[in-house]
């Protein structure tokens, strides 16, 4: 026993050195170019390792967070290089300032080595730089006094405005472009307020939305829109009746006008301090009121409207009239207040307007200054003004019916120039030129306006239509015509009521006359 183990020794550690000396050595190593590094450098990890291995580096944060990994094959002397490209703009996400672990593993050895390095922070700058704000820093208000807007910016704590700008207005926008900057730093300087703080005034500004726009730096930041409410009360364009009126039940009106809107609903009408509103057949351009019952005779009536705009702005008119029933025919005064042409003023846009001047021209000047014609206007006004506002109220809403009235009283108008020189002709006695116009005036409307329809709804049955029953219908009318002229005559002296009905029959008679005159003159030469 003693003599084996005297052999085996020997044995046994040659052959231990032999696989020892053919045995490959742990080649495994790592390092880094530099020590300490700063954002945006590239970091350079080499080292050695067996021959073509393949090599795993992981990148570990100061916190032990793996930031980056990758593998990399040795070159046939065992030489390996990798490199690692630091952010620009640390801190961000994982990267951040401190010491960072470099771990390379070889499969191939079965072994890891590591490396520390340290990023570090570069030096701090403190100063102002340029800066946009989010809309969360900044706040703007708008305030609005009788028309006079002011806008106040006020930017965070910390922030720093140089340069506030100048407001310009593009249409409903007001734009300004100021110049902030933000510390760069800790300890941040005190800011006075009024380089925080600013108030724009954007003058007095008429009804309408309007947005404030904040721009720093040429990037928009915030906005804030307002509205100017209107100031502005309704404007009342006519009102009636006014002086003295010969009717127990006048009809009342008042036309009005807004560059907003009239609230209908507030219109009000009081009638002797009593309110009559209930009553009215109100629109967003007027309102008519026809008392239910007579009103007392010699008695002088106050009337007060108020009316409101959509925003409040109200405006109030008074007047009164006086009723009054002439019994001896007397010439009529033009009123106080003149009524107005409504169709043609709100087709024309204005009172201003040559046509709707000569037509009250015609109606002040030549109708009104005799008795019989102020007793026709008297039931023409209460015809006309019980609808004429609400074709005025569609007038100013349509365009296109505003250019058709403009054609339609064109004729009119030349009508009214000719029963105005026959008025002229025969002014040595004026009740006698006015119902000499009149007849004229009337004759030639029943031409123009009422001849086409007459010939429209007569063609379906012109065959059993005869010239004879035509010439029958037109004498029977001339007779029904001098009966009235005769009454009006004797009107003039007895009774202003008996006038109002002659009058008005005169110029109805003359018109159906006209209407059905070419219907008869066709049929009579067979051309119908």
């Amino acid at each position: 026993m003693e003599n084996f183990s005297k052999i085996a020794l020997p044995f046994i550690t040659l052959t231990l050195l032999v696989i020892t000396l053919t045995s490959p050595a742990l080649a495994l190593t790592v390092t880094t170019d530099k020590d300490t590094y700063h954002q945006g450098e590239t970091v350079i990890v080499s080292g050695t390792t067996l021959a073509n291995s393949i090599v795993t580096i992981k990148l570990l944060n100061p916190e032990g967070t793996l930031v980056a990994i990758g593998q990399v094959q040795a070159d046939s002397t065992g030489s390996y290089s990798y490199e690692i490209v630091l952010p620009s703009d640390m801190p961000t996400g994982n990267f951040i300032f401190g010491t960072y672990t470099v771990e390379v593993y070889s499969a191939d050895e079965g072994v890891s080595k590591s490396k520390t390095f340290t990023i570090e922070a570069p030096p701090a700058v403190y100063a102002w730089v340029q800066y946009t704000p989010s809309s969360s820093e900044v706040t703007i208000d708008a305030e609005v006094s009788d028309g006079a807007v002011t806008v106040t910016v006020t930017f965070a704590e910390g922030l720093n405005v140089t340069d506030w700008g100048t407001v310009t207005q593009s249409g409903s926008q007001f734009i300004v472009d100021v110049d902030v900057y933000k510390w760069n730093g800790t300890e941040v300087p005190e800011v006075p307020d009024e380089s925080r703080v600013h108030t724009y005034d954007l003058g007095t500004l008429s009804y309408g939305t309007y947005t404030f726009i904040l721009k720093a730096w040429g990037s928009q930041v915030a906005s804030e829109s307002f509205e100017v409410p209107d100031l502005e009360p309704p404007t009342i364009l006519g009102y009636g009746p006014n002086g003295t009126v010969s009717l127990t039940k006048p009809t009342i009106f008042v036309n009005y006008a807004d560059n907003v809107g009239i609230d209908v609903d507030a219109v009000k009408l009081y009638l002797n301090n009593i309110d009559v509103t209930s009553g009215c057949n109100k629109t967003t351009t007027g309102l008519v009121y026809k008392p239910p019952s007579d009103l007392s005779n010699g008695t002088t009536y106050s009337v007060k409207a108020v009316v409101t705009d959509i925003y409040g702005n109200q405006v109030q008119k008074e007047w009164s009239f006086t009723v009054q029933i002439i019994t001896q025919p007397q010439p009529q005064q033009p009123p106080a207040q003149p009524k107005k042409c409504l169709i043609a003023t709100a087709a024309y846009g204005t009172e201003l307007a040559l046509p709707v001047q000569f037509l009250r021209e015609f109606r002040d000047n030549y109708v009104l200054k005799t008795a019989g014609g102020s007793s026709f206007m008297e039931v023409f006004n209460a015809w006309y003004y019980s609808w004429s506002p609400y074709v005025a109220e569609l007038e100013t809403q349509n365009p296109l019916l505003r250019e058709l009235v403009k054609n339609a009283l064109k004729p009119l108008i030349a009508e009214l120039t000719v029963a105005k020189a026959v008025y002229d002709a025969f002014s040595f006695n004026s009740e006698l030129a006015v119902v000499l116009a009149g007849l004229v005036a009337s004759f030639l409307i029943g031409l123009t306006y009422f001849a086409p329809i007459a010939l429209t709804i007569s063609a379906p049955v012109r065959k059993k239509l005869s010239a004879q029953k035509l010439n029958k219908t037109i004498a029977w009318l001339i007779a029904i015509l001098a009966v009235f002229l005769t009454l009006h005559i004797l009107a003039l002296t007895a009774s202003s009521a008996i006038l109002k009905v002659s009058s008005a029959s005169i110029v109805l008679t003359t018109v159906i006359i006209a209407a059905i005159t070419p219907t008869a003159l066709l049929k009579k030469l067979n051309l119908f």
